[in-house]
């Protein structure tokens, strides 16, 4: 009859051979779970790598650039699961997500040679009716606005990967809802206008609000359906016969994110930009209160405002297309100058007929 002794856990010091057997088993069965655990976590990320590249239809030009992008990827999926734990537990108030982004390098998210570097206006770029504004302070503020309720808002847009011109989206932007908010139609605009035609920017690598509300202000500006975005800089296409009869009577620099907020709610969207990292590209959703880089700019457009939590919130339509964030959209934390959002918000006063 076996005593106690015989059993896994007991003291088996005076029975000869019994501990290195078990002890030998054990290890074996560890090494063997091991790897089923390692093969399913591959086959697991293997599933989820050909399920990505399908739903972003990604393409590569052999198995040499592919198996680096795969590694780039799977860098990125372990960043993410690592910050959604933490979001998940109440740490984080924004996740991140594997999108269009998850298999691009940093300097490829954030170009070094052409980095969106904003063109500063000209003291002339200015028509004499533009100023900086100020907000009203006696003036109470709402809550909440979005101006997508009104129908005055176009659907998202996606610029591409290669043309970052983010100003003319901006700028294209505040003139479509603004011009809607005047004359109750949504028109889309043309941005590869601004790209082609504008000569105080330069191309899909640099430019400024500025610069676009004044060449619109002198030229005018065509509908998108007869002049369509082609994500690049190409020949000029300008046929002033084709262009929407709008005018911007004047447009200015707001001071302030009070300033803004009055802006918007008053009278529409605002363009702005917004310092941004790596991380933002792959924001998911919640209100981004991230960290920013001084050399990563983006534009957007603010639509509305809200809180959600209790943290204040700018509403920004983006131009990655309705699979990025919040179906193209981002909420960003408000009333601290997060990612430096007030330091550059132009609006412009449109009137309908020119």
């Amino acid at each position: 009859m076996r005593g106690q002794d015989d059993y896994i856990g007991a003291n088996t010091s005076s029975l000869t051979g019994v501990r290195p057997f078990i002890s030998c088993r054990m290890r074996t069965l560890l090494v063997i779970a091991t790897i089923i655990l390692a093969a399913s976590a591959a086959n697991f990320l293997d599933e989820e790598w050909s399920t990505w590249k399908t739903n972003y239809e990604k393409k590569y030009v052999n198995s040499k650039e592919e198996g680096v992008r795969r590694q780039i990827w799977e860098e990125t999926w372990h960043k993410v699961q690592k910050h959604n734990s933490l979001a998940e537990k109440g740490l984080k108030n924004y996740t991140l997500a594997m999108n269009m982004f998850a298999d691009m390098t940093v300097k490829e998210l954030i170009p070094t040679a052409c980095n969106s570097k904003r063109i500063q206006p000209k003291q002339d770029t200015k028509p004499e009716s533009s100023s900086n504004f100020t907000c009203d302070s006696k003036k109470k503020i709402k809550n909440v606005v979005d101006w997508r309720t009104s129908g005055c808002v176009s659907p998202v847009k996606n610029s591409g990967l290669y043309c970052q011109a983010w100003w003319a989206f901006s700028t294209v932007g505040v003139l479509e809802s603004r011009y809607c908010i005047k004359k109750k139609q949504l028109i889309k605009f043309s941005e590869q206008q601004l790209i082609d035609c504008n000569d105080g920017n330069d191309g899909c690598c640099a430019g400024s609000f500025e610069s676009d509300f004044k060449y619109v202000s002198q030229k005018g500006i065509m509908a998108s359906k007869n002049y369509e975005y082609k994500a690049g800089q190409f020949e000029c296409e300008y046929n002033p016969m084709k262009t929407v009869k709008i005018k911007v009577n004047k447009y200015y620099t707001l001071i302030g994110e009070e300033s803004i907020a009055n802006e918007v709610e008053t009278n529409g969207p605002v363009a702005v930009t917004m310092y941004i990292t790596p991380e933002f590209f792959l924001y998911n959703g919640g209100v981004f209160d991230g960290e920013c880089f001084s050399n990563g700019q983006a534009g957007m457009t603010i639509v509305g405002f809200g809180s959600a939590c209790g943290t204040d919130y700018w509403l920004l339509k983006n131009n990655w297309g309705k699979k990025w964030g919040e179906s193209g959209y981002v909420r960003v934390k408000r009333n601290n100058n997060h990612c430096g959002i007030a330091n550059t918000a132009v609006a412009g006063d449109i009137v309908g007929s020119k």
